[in-house]
């Protein structure tokens, strides 16, 4: 029983492992890139154009989160550092 136990949870579970913590912008752009000219080429078999479809979306969602953490910053620094733009915000309205 334990060792059923041991080894059901030796299996990687596909919702928790579709991630790189530590990949940068840069380079999940370019590995999205290669997925795509990958998948572009029509050179795979079935299996891994799935397997690629589904590392793509998940990195194109990776991306897309850190251009919009990137964007929230972005925008607090133009607030902390542009308060003439806030002033004149105020007074149009």
């Amino acid at each position: 029983m334990n060792s059923s136990q041991s080894s059901d949870d030796d299996k990687p579970n596909s919702a928790q492992k579709p991630t790189k913590p530590s990949l940068s912008f840069r380079d999940g752009l370019e590995e999205l890139e290669t997925i795509t000219k990958s998948l572009e080429a029509d050179e795979i078999g079935l299996d891994e154009a799935i397997a690629h479809f589904e590392r793509g979306s998940i990195l194109a969602g990776q991306l897309q989160e850190q251009l919009r953490e990137a964007q929230i910053k972005i925008e607090q620094i133009k607030l902390r550092f542009d308060t003439t733009a806030e002033s004149s915000k105020l007074t149009i309205k």
